[in-house]
């Protein structure tokens, strides 16, 4: 699993060692160090930019010719193949004399001629600047980064653990499992949630299998704005290696890293009837998130609207059900699954995802409720949108046992 150390440093504040000492001392907790990636800035000749005008190449479908203002007195022409460049965009420029580096290959930026226009520069993805292994599009910057300054001034360095995690250390299996490993000198610092009612037989949740899902609570935001992540969001997922989807989908992984509890939003209207059914009598084919076809057997865990399954529980969600740019309200699911149960799934299925590594090792029944918490104060404030209704089903500890 992969730790960052700033992340680390959001639950312990206080917390400053170097690397190497931080290395040993999770190695003595019994937590290995397998690599150490200490991830550097872009070069200073990286700057911000705003794309100005974006027309069509004369020699070449895909391509297109960016005017893009990086501070100087004269707009920059750049050739660019990225499917999402648009005017208006803000966006790193690697300009003339910029070195990048690729992998373990290094190129400077030079004047060009490409397909019989000149280019003056690169408009850049996150894999061309060692961010992510991203390559869909050019990076999309918030629209506060200022036009001429260097990319660099809006990130910070870090450095990623990649730690091994043996099958008995499951609360190790976030940043907040590993922040209590180092707390034993330092204060924990949780972030601010809203508290959050939640309501019994209101008909939005039914579980049939109690032994298979003890707890579920699914909250209803109305009024959602789902776009790109802030910067800092985007890129704390980036460092761990995972890829910024949209600002619900991120907030979801950022929940599931940082607490080691899984979450699930459904755009709402995409489920029959409103409402979850959790149930384990399904059978029949079922479309995943990743586009595979799985077939669902007795026993699995299926999270169904009022007419098809729309989720396997603790394993991935599904297809059609799933929060997209045109989604405006959402079901947001926090459970708590059976380990056993989602063991047996998974391996039924050959699929093994971030969320069925932690459910069937087990996850703390403590968080549930207080992640789910967090995760929607969150959305409120980056997304947008109005809590209606909140609803659970089951019961799940609230605090601790003291041993």
């Amino acid at each position: 699993m992969k730790i960052s150390v700033n992340w680390l440093k959001e639950f312990i504040p206080s917390f400053s060692s170097d690397t190497s000492e931080l290395v040993d001392h999770l190695t003595y907790l019994g937590l290995e160090v397998e690599e150490v990636f200490e991830q550097k800035l872009p070069d200073s000749k990286v700057i911000v930019g705003r794309v100005a005008e974006v027309r069509p190449h004369p020699n070449a479908d895909r391509l297109r010719i960016c005017m893009v203002d990086t501070g100087e007195k004269e707009l920059q022409q750049i050739v660019c193949g990225a499917p999402n460049v648009e005017e208006g965009m803000i966006v790193p420029v690697a300009t003339i004399g910029a070195v990048l580096t690729s992998g373990d290959e290094c190129f400077t930026i030079k004047p060009a001629k490409i397909r019989g226009e000149r280019s003056f520069g690169m408009i850049c993805a996150a894999d061309e600047l060692g961010l992510s292994d991203d390559h869909d599009g050019v990076m999309v910057l918030d629209q506060t980064c200022e036009v001429g300054k260097p990319f660099a001034d809006y990130l910070e360095t870090d450095t990623v653990l990649d730690i091994a995690v043996t099958p008995n250390r499951s609360d190790a299996l976030s940043h907040l499992g590993v922040a209590r490993e180092l707390a034993n000198c330092h204060q924990i610092v949780y972030p601010q949630a809203p508290l959050i009612e939640f309501t019994r037989g209101g008909g939005l949740v039914e579980v049939q299998d109690e032994q298979a899902c003890p707890y579920y609570s699914a909250t209803v935001i109305r009024g959602v704005n789902v776009g790109p992540s802030p910067r800092w969001l985007a890129r704390r997922l980036e460092q761990i290696g995972l890829r910024p989807k949209n600002n619900i989908v991120d907030i979801t992984n950022y929940m599931l890293y940082s607490f080691g509890q899984p979450l699930h939003a459904f755009d709402l209207h995409r489920l029959a009837g409103s409402r979850i059914v959790v149930r384990s009598d399904v059978e029949g084919a079922f479309s995943a998130l990743n586009q595979e076809e799985y077939r669902l057997q007795p026993g699995m865990v299926a999270i169904c609207d009022s007419r098809e399954p729309v989720a396997i529980g603790g394993v991935i969600g599904g297809l059609y059900s799933a929060v997209t740019e045109k989604t405006t309200d959402i079901l947001l699911e926090a459970a708590y699954f059976d380990p056993v149960s989602i063991r047996k799934t998974a391996k039924q299925l050959q699929l093994s995802t971030d969320s069925s590594y932690r459910y069937e090792r087990g996850i703390d029944p403590c968080n549930v409720k207080r992640v789910a918490e967090y995760a929607i104060g969150m959305i409120l404030e980056i997304a947008g949108g109005a809590v209606e209704t909140a609803e659970a089903w089951g019961r799940m500890p609230t605090s601790p046992k003291i041993v």
